[in-house]
């Protein structure tokens, strides 16, 4: 008699081989052991990922692995492996993080009281790449959020974004169409605005999930240009409006238009132009900021940090193709 597992939990593997044995042991090592463990290559460049994921299935057959060979974005890559899961419940794990071995145990045990949550998130604490505790960790608070249309919780950052730390109800997931390709970044934040449209989340007060960051800088930039997307497309949803998104517009078609709508808090301009600074996205923070003028925005508090900014950042490229376009 087959038996269905409690809980899928899905890993994408993709080119970093050197942190894959401590996010797959914390996964086997769990308190918790009613899951199927669902691992995915997505079109590795060698085929050591993959190797490392054959040698764990040997020994555990909770594990089942496969390989695509074209890597399409993380969030097709997500639908392609829940398309397998068979558990009530979801979680996902990135292949350079690692759980606490409580994790699934207290998500699951929350989920299973409160019929009403969709998902649960955790904090989490930052590591470097090699390991060790930044000495940084997000405060989560331990606190259901009910379901809601107001996009105030993302912009104010209350919502946990690490696609390491959140437990789905699989029925949930289903329900709102998974995650959608057009976020390659920013999709665990698309995701969860979209899940609390229909249903309450909850976020642990404890640190169950250990954080790599520093490894690719260039995304952590984008992704917050990303986010703003996310939290436009919520908004336009949330006002009654088509969604943006629905539309597959480039990145730099959704901020102008976030933009000249001016739905998000000015902190949230200014931090989004920071990103596209770092990120050396010169034409979109052009684009950018002429929208928040031309609407009336905070055009010249904006400008006066950019000049802050490119000293800071060491980003005078953005001062070349400022005079260069003449855009402000």
């Amino acid at each position: 008699m087959v038996t269905t597992p409690a809980v899928s939990v899905l890993m994408l593997c993709y080119n970093r081989p050197q942190f894959m044995r401590q996010a797959i042991d914390s996964v086997l090592g769990q308190t918790f052991g009613d899951f199927e463990f669902i691992v995915m290559d997505h079109g590795s460049k060698t085929p050591e990922p993959f190797n490392i994921a054959k040698e764990y299935a040997a020994k555990d057959s909770r594990m089942r692995v496969f390989r695509v060979d074209e890597n399409r974005g993380v969030s097709a890559g997500r639908n392609r492996a829940l398309a397998e899961a068979h558990g009530e419940f979801v979680a996902t794990i990135e292949d350079d993080d690692w759980w606490a071995a409580d994790k699934l145990e207290k998500q699951i045990a929350f989920l299973r009281e409160h019929p009403e949550v969709g998902v649960v998130d955790c904090a989490y604490t930052f590591v470097d790449s090699a390991g060790k505790s930044t000495g940084e960790t997000t405060s989560a608070n331990n606190k259901t959020h009910p379901q809601t249309r107001a996009v105030s919780a993302a912009i104010e950052g209350r919502i946990i974004n690490a696609g390491s730390g959140q437990c789905y109800r699989l029925a949930a997931l289903n329900d709102i169409g998974g995650w959608r390709p057009w976020f390659r970044i920013a999709d665990d934040d698309d995701l969860f605005m979209r899940m609390q449209e229909k249903y309450a989340s909850h976020s642990l007060g404890l640190p169950l999930l250990y954080f790599r960051i520093g490894n690719n800088t260039e995304s952590q930039h984008l992704a917050f240009a990303e986010r703003y997307a996310a939290m436009y497309s919520a908004h336009c949803r949330r006002s009654g409006k088509p969604d943006i998104i629905d539309e597959s517009p480039s990145l730099e078609s959704v901020l102008v238009r976030g933009a000249k709508s001016g739905f998000a808090p000015r902190r949230v301009m200014m931090k989004t132009a920071k990103k596209l600074l770092q990120n050396k996205s010169y034409g979109m923070l052009r684009a950018f900021l002429a929208a928040d003028k031309s609407s009336g925005g905070g055009g010249a508090k904006v400008f006066a940090k950019m000049i802050y900014w490119s000293l800071v950042c060491n980003r005078l490229g953005f001062w070349f193709h400022r005079a260069k376009q003449d855009c402000l």
